[in-house]
């Protein structure tokens, strides 16, 4: 080949690599948003036969990941196409409704669609076709209209369906959604007993927007919980648990989609590992559905004592406080500044490590980082510290055996 066949060549290898680069540029994308049971599915429930609890254990229950209106549970999902750079448009949308009669058997189940704007019925078996009339419905299709379904955490005030029912079994452990009142209240009796001790509920305003999750033995006794808070963005933050106690105004600026971990306990006298691990599990399979880019929450210390937590304290101002541009302010009354008193004290790691509870040790193990203060809760007797996760600085190793114990 002469000189100036190979720079014939190389010109015509370069215009077919650069055409090839334009058109997978351009190649569509099509993403789904959001659950709604499928077919096959709701093929499974009987009009008539099944109950509330029933068809929250084949598809899943709008208390945590859809949403209600009196008797009927909504599912929503959206399927959108990207070309290029241009902005998504929506393809498809749906709505399932599941209606129950008061005395909580299962009455309606009806999908609907968009056609030219109007909402149509795609399937329905049914005892009462109330639910297409439904205002409420009408105004669901609008909200979702206008937000985009995953960016959307409130839409006129509405829930968006964001997270398929999950239930999995970890070795000896059960891990699902609650799906029903008394899997809430189960929750809330085991935060009681781990937080407050004795019987009880430990109950807030977070609760009722918050998905919940729990890990059970096989025989349903409840080992441990945590509830989910899922957030579009860094604005979103101020609405917080954690906004209550921080200055958060630095991470405002993040712009992806973020979670708080929140009310996370383990029954006390329990031991195994496990127990952990399971729960990780489910925050792992939760991040990489909804493409989570942070985790945040408050990490507790049992106690108000700063001396009794010393040693860990050191080890977080040494090697773990947040980046400036993340670091939270002082909001709460009642602070302990552990980075500027202990300036010049040097922990001792392997003491330090052992004095750190176990939620903050597996973030701080993933490259999490804490406040430069803890926080004093003297109702649950305990200091706290402002804990984040940038998912994309967890180290490449730990995030492959995250998603392996997730499976």
């Amino acid at each position: 080949m002469t000189v100036r066949d190979d720079r014939a060549f190389f010109r015509t290898t370069g215009l077919v690599a650069a055409i090839c680069v334009i058109l997978s540029a351009c190649s569509p994308i099509t993403r789904s948003h959001g659950y709604t049971p499928s077919d096959l599915d709701l093929a499974q429930l009987t009009v008539g036969k099944d109950t509330r609890d029933s068809v929250a254990q084949a598809v899943g229950s709008p208390f945590v990941d859809g949403l209600t209106n009196g008797n009927t549970w909504y599912y929503v999902s959206s399927t959108q196409r990207t070309n290029g750079a241009f902005t998504p448009k929506e393809i498809d949308r749906q709505v399932v409704a599941i209606t129950f009669t008061e005395g909580g058997d299962l009455a309606n189940i009806e999908r609907f669609g968009l056609a030219e704007g109007r909402v149509v019925t795609l399937s329905r078996r049914v005892t009462n076709p109330a639910v297409q009339n439904s205002t409420f419905l009408r105004q669901l299709f609008d909200s979702l209209g206008n937000i985009p379904t995953d960016q959307c955490s409130h839409a006129r005030g509405l829930r968006c369906a964001g997270w398929k029912a999950m239930r999995f079994t970890k070795g000896r452990y059960r891990v699902r959604l609650t799906s029903t009142e008394a899997d809430i209240a189960a929750a809330l009796e085991l935060r009681q007993l781990a937080f407050r001790g004795g019987s009880g509920s430990d109950a807030d305003a977070f609760d009722r927007i918050c998905q919940h999750v729990l890990v059970e033995t096989h025989h349903g006794v409840p080992v441990c919980c945590l509830r989910l808070l899922p957030l579009r963005n860094g604005p979103e933050i101020a609405g917080s648990y954690s906004a209550q106690f921080y200055g958060l105004g630095g991470l405002e600026g993040f712009d992806g989609p973020m979670v708080e971990i929140g009310r996370f306990c383990i029954r006390p006298g329990e031991r195994d590992p496990d127990i952990l691990r399971a729960a990780w599990a489910a925050v792992t399979r939760f991040v990489d559905a909804e493409r989570v880019e942070l985790l945040f929450g408050c990490s507790s210390f049992e106690g108000i004592e700063e001396d009794a937590h010393e040693d860990a304290f050191m080890l977080l101002k040494d090697r773990h406080l947040a980046p400036p541009r993340w670091l939270p302010n002082v909001k709460a009354p009642s602070v302990i500044r552990f980075a500027q008193r202990l300036r010049g004290k040097v922990a001792d790691p392997k003491r330090a490590a052992k004095a750190l509870p176990p939620l903050l040790r597996s973030y701080l193990a993933m490259g999490g980082w804490v406040s430069d203060h803890a926080v004093v809760d003297r109702d649950l007797n305990t200091l706290h510290v402002f804990t984040a996760l940038e998912i994309r600085a967890i180290p490449s190793a730990r995030a492959k055996l995250m998603r392996a114990t997730a499976e």
